[in-house]
């Protein structure tokens, strides 16, 4: 089956055949329709810088100084929380870690700062490490998945952070 350039008419051959803008062209017609190299751009290019930085925009938005401080309040409350289940269990949870718990909870409803995130996930990981080795493994998992996912919401939030420090919304 025989196809014509849409631009003039030429039937085309295998050689010499193209698409333009979902068209049959001819090697002439593309020639003379091509702009030049410094204005060009590979279709899509455009929408995937727009969608980078949609993406960008979208997870920056998740964070703000209110909502940072109220998740970390609600770290201070689990923690505590956290660690006098620790204490209670005391028979198959280290009792110490505990205390340690309360204590960063503590830290977390007195300071709010976002760098307890880090801290949050260091400690989690530590409890989680030691209570893999108790009859509780999957507390432990639990734990140690927690915590990583921590340093995830700080990185995030470091991101978040260096975007709006820029426009000197933020203050750490």
């Amino acid at each position: 089956m025989a196809k014509n350039c849409a631009f003039c008419g030429k039937p085309l051959t295998f050689k010499d055949s193209f698409v333009w803008e979902s068209r049959p062209i001819c090697k002439s017609c593309l020639k003379s329709r091509q702009q030049p190299a410094e204005t060009s751009t590979a279709p899509g290019a455009v929408d995937a810088v727009e969608t980078e930085k949609e993406k960008t925009e979208k997870e920056t938005e998740v964070f703000s100084e209110e909502k940072v401080k109220k998740e970390l309040q609600g770290w201070g409350i689990g923690l505590i929380v956290l660690g006098i289940i620790h204490l209670v269990v005391s028979k198959f949870l280290d009792p110490t870690w505990g205390i340690v718990i309360i204590v960063l909870g503590i830290a977390n409803l007195a300071l709010m700062k976002p760098w307890l995130f880090v801290v949050n996930g260091v400690a989690l990981i530590a409890v989680g490490i030691m209570n893999f080795a108790t009859p509780l493994r999957v507390l432990g998992v639990f734990q140690i998945v927690w915590g990583i996912q921590e340093f995830v919401k700080y990185g995030k939030y470091r991101k978040w952070a260096a975007a709006n420090a820029m426009q000197g919304n933020v203050r750490e």
